[in-house]
């Protein structure tokens, strides 16, 4: 069997977390790296974004990160990804209406994002970036987390520049702004284990397909998901500790800002403990004398705006975490 220098430099990176096993080295072949092999090009975007010379630019940029990034994905990361991308959808560890799209590698390098998830909904799609991780080194995974708190801090969150609806049949292709995203990590163990049950569904083993649908590590994964949303949602309020720094555009918000925080579940009801209804009078009637906001700043992602994603996000998956469990205790 002849490798490519890629996976030449991913098998022998993979040596320092140990030996791919048998199951997960023909998981690899058959499964994951054809994954890879899909990821979608700038140049299908041509609908999306017909300028060519940005185009470019943009390949550029990516060729360029590619020189100076010495470390590619690891064997056993791709594995983690393709698992994730095929059984969301397919074992709907997110819910039956979630959806999973595998970026381009600009956004992947640029935007710091390997999958994105689409919430198919009635009042419209809701998305969630997620970057991928089999790092054992907690500093790597603090790294991570560290530059998505940066991004919340500012209101900034994530954009991804090239992405293809699967719910959105009258614009698939779009630019997403300021959407939420997650870290996601899988233990050794819990990796290994669902690499084996997919190994088992290559074969066609039977049972195997039930196998994954049922496997805890969907509840793993929605847990870190809604944890990682609660601490946003903090973080986002603990920028409106002191009232009189919010500023004049914020004084329709304010209201429905603390209505979202008394009715979130706790630990984050508990950053709204010091919101009493005297306070919040005293700052609508400060602010309804202020003049509205330059109309140049109502497109910037403001921390209300932030949160208001983040909220959405987490109760999605905070009622499809719920379901599972349910299913998984009557299993």
């Amino acid at each position: 069997m002849t490798l490519n220098p890629e996976q030449m430099f991913a098998r022998e990176h993979s040596r320092q977390e140990g030996e791919l096993s048998e199951k997960e080295w023909e998981v690899n072949l058959q499964f994951a790296q054809p994954y890879r092999k899909e990821e979608p090009n700038i140049d299908d975007f041509k609908e999306l974004n017909p300028d060519d010379l940005d185009r470019q630019r943009d390949k550029q940029k990516t060729a360029g990160l590619q020189r100076r990034d010495v470390a590619e994905k690891t064997e056993r990361a791709v594995i983690l990804e393709a698992l994730l991308a095929e059984h969301i959808e397919r074992s709907e560890w997110m819910g039956g209406n979630a959806y999973t799209f595998q970026t381009t590698e600009f956004d992947d390098r640029i935007n710091h994002t390997d999958l994105v998830i689409e919430f198919g909904r009635p009042e419209g799609g809701q998305y969630l970036a997620i970057d991928v991780t089999t790092a054992k080194d907690r500093e790597v995974q603090a790294r991570k987390r560290e530059r998505i708190d940066q991004e919340v801090d500012i209101g900034k969150l994530t954009t991804i520049k090239y992405f293809e609806s699967q719910t959105d049949d009258e614009r698939p292709q779009k630019t997403l702004r300021h959407i939420p995203r997650a870290v996601i990590h899988v233990s050794p163990e819990a990796l290994k284990r669902i690499t084996e049950i997919q190994y088992d569904i290559l074969q066609k083993k039977k049972g195997a397909n039930q196998k994954m649908a049922e496997d805890p590590v969907q509840i793993e994964l929605l847990e870190q998901i809604e944890n990682q949303m609660t601490e946003h949602v903090i973080r986002i309020l603990h920028n409106f500790r002191d009232f009189k720094d919010v500023p004049a555009r914020f004084k329709q918000d304010v209201e429905r800002l603390i209505d979202i925080v008394r009715h979130l579940p706790a630990p984050a009801h508990r950053a709204a403990k010091n919101f009493d209804q005297e306070e919040i009078t005293e700052i609508m009637e400060r602010m309804l004398e202020a003049q509205e906001g330059d109309e140049e700043t109502q497109d910037y992602l403001t921390p209300y705006r932030a949160l208001k994603k983040i909220s959405a996000i987490r109760r999605i998956v905070r009622s499809v975490k719920e379901e599972k469990q349910e299913t998984l205790e009557q299993t």
